[in-house]
């Protein structure tokens, strides 16, 4: 009983199961967040904003809504509007299907991704071509779309935020 009161008796083992609790709790955040950022994807519903420049100028982009689905195959943009002040813009269907940490369209590799980031590369014409990158952070998508001429150089610059409901 001496020992007992001299290591302070029920406060040390109070403060003991409070560490515990602490460092158990602390622990089990940080796995919970790590595999939530593994196994993000953007399936979903995305609305936001952006801005929209070309030729030295741009253009703000107060509606922009995407819309995906994600499987173990395949990221398929269902669709994709863009209304920014005197232009706008809508995305077609898309299908690219996974296969390791490639991204093919009818078979040809043309991107990549990872947990949290997806990039590719669309070809719009015989001259022009759209690098688009999607990165998932959290809550929200950062998305960038190029489009460039193969003579001319670049033609218009797309970012956006958007904030969804996976």
């Amino acid at each position: 009983m001496k020992f007992f009161r001299w290591l302070g008796g029920a406060s040390f083992i109070r403060l003991f199961l409070m560490k515990s609790i602490y460092k158990f709790l602390l622990e089990f955040s940080v796995v919970f967040l790590l595999i939530q950022s593994a196994q993000a994807d953007i399936a979903g519903s995305w609305r936001g904003w952006g801005e929209w420049s070309f030729d030295g100028s741009g253009a703000r982009c107060s509606n922009v809504h995407f819309v995906f689905d994600e499987t173990e195959e395949e990221l398929i943009r269902r669709s994709g509007q863009l209304d920014c002040e005197y232009v706008g813009m809508e995305e077609y269907p898309l299908t690219l299907q996974k296969s390791g940490e490639s991204l093919l369209l009818n078979g040809v590799v043309v991107g990549k991704f990872d947990a949290n980031h997806y990039q590719w590369t669309e070809k719009y014409s015989e001259r022009v071509t759209i690098e688009v990158s999607i990165i998932r952070t959290g809550s929200h998508i950062d998305y960038t779309e190029n489009w460039f001429d193969k003579e001319t150089g670049p033609l218009y610059e797309i970012h956006a935020r958007w904030f969804g409901s996976p």
